[in-house]
């Protein structure tokens, strides 16, 4: 088996971006290879299909999705492009069942369903489920509604979608008939004023879910109902309090096996680390990125802790087996505007 990375990017002028489009690298032994470089316009966030045999990309500042198929070496042919149903497309998730992919596009406010075909191809839109509320207070950053992110409940049943501009976490149903969204009774749960509520992740129980807030930086924490409805639980700064600078959280994760959880911050440029549990979410340490604008984290298939530094145009891992311990960011690869990462075994 060998471990394949894609790497999305930012390309274009108005993102400041310098990337290419989508880079594919094979890692040995923590080297990675870059043994492909796919030309695209801002394929700011990558997914892999549940097979393994699609990668999709989404485009920042788009309308498209595009999808590639992924060969046994793990280069990338791509098969086509489908209507995203909005504008930015910033996130996306597959269904479990397969069926459906689903898409947040931020700027035009929009859920989006792309029904799937047998391969795991968008064949179509299915559904496009419009959000809605009252505006938060910074002019700003909130100037209508702007989802960020899409988040199942463990037993696929409700999704969670935090909305920075209206400092909301909607939360839905799901129609297993179209694939859209039905909100839930309240259609949303609150954040704290001016909060921006940017992603969103399950702790280890699946019994919460924990969401970093963009403009204010913080971690809410809320329990989720047998209903799937959201209750505020508490909120936890996350960057230390002799911190007096301008940042802007980003990116949470959770490990899959253990009460830690990681927050990066853009401005701060660093990975918060904390404990969680229900009853608490206690600081460890404030890890140094090694550059600027730390906007993606992803667990890598060995362990690490990935922290794509936008700005620094670098990927750079920590070792997250002991984060009790003091932590060094380690260089890993040169790569402009990095803003995705995913991987693939293959064959």
């Amino acid at each position: 088996m060998s471990t394949i990375a894609y790497v999305g990017s930012y390309t274009t002028t108005r993102r400041r971006g310098l990337g290419r489009g989508i880079e594919v690298f094979l890692v040995e032994d923590g080297t990675w290879r870059r043994i492909q470089s796919v030309p695209a316009v801002n394929p700011s966030w990558l997914l892999v299909n549940r097979a393994g045999t699609l990668l999709y990309a989404a485009h920042g500042d788009g309308t498209t999705v595009s999808t590639y198929a992924i060969a046994t070496d793990g280069t990338l042919t791509e098969l086509g492009e489908t209507d995203s149903g909005g504008f930015n497309g910033v996130s996306l998730l597959e269904s479990p069942d397969s069926r459906w992919l689903w898409v947040v596009n931020h700027v035009s406010g929009t859920l989006t369903t792309l029904a799937l075909d047998e391969a795991g191809v968008p064949a179509r839109i299915s559904a496009v489920t419009a959000v809605s509320g009252k505006r938060g207070p910074d002019r700003e950053e909130q100037p209508a509604p702007r989802p960020h992110h899409l988040v199942l409940s463990r037993d696929g049943l409700y999704a969670y979608v935090p909305d920075k501009g209206l400092d909301v976490i909607h939360q839905f149903s799901i129609d297993t008939d179209t694939g859209a969204f039905v909100p839930l009774n309240p259609p949303h749960a609150k954040a704290r004023r001016a909060a921006g509520p940017r992603h969103a992740v399950l702790d280890s129980t699946g019994s919460m879910l924990l969401v970093v807030n963009e403009i204010d930086s913080t971690i809410t924490d809320y329990e989720i109902a047998a209903d799937g409805t959201l209750a505020p639980l508490r909120w936890t700064p996350t960057t230390p309090s002799s911190f007096f600078g301008h940042t802007m959280a980003a990116e949470i994760v959770h490990d899959p096996f253990r009460p830690v959880v990681a927050v990066s911050n853009r401005g701060h440029d660093s990975v918060a680390i904390f404990v969680h549990s229900k009853h608490e979410t206690r600081r460890l340490c404030d890890v140094p990125t090694g550059g600027l604008t730390p906007r993606f984290m992803a667990i890598g298939p060995d362990g690490y802790l990935y922290v794509a530094n936008q700005d620094a145009h670098s990927i750079v891992r920590l070792d997250f087996s002991e984060p009790s311990t003091p932590l060094a960011a380690e260089p890993v690869v040169a790569i402009g505007s990095p803003s995705s990462i995913v991987w693939v075994e293959t064959a």
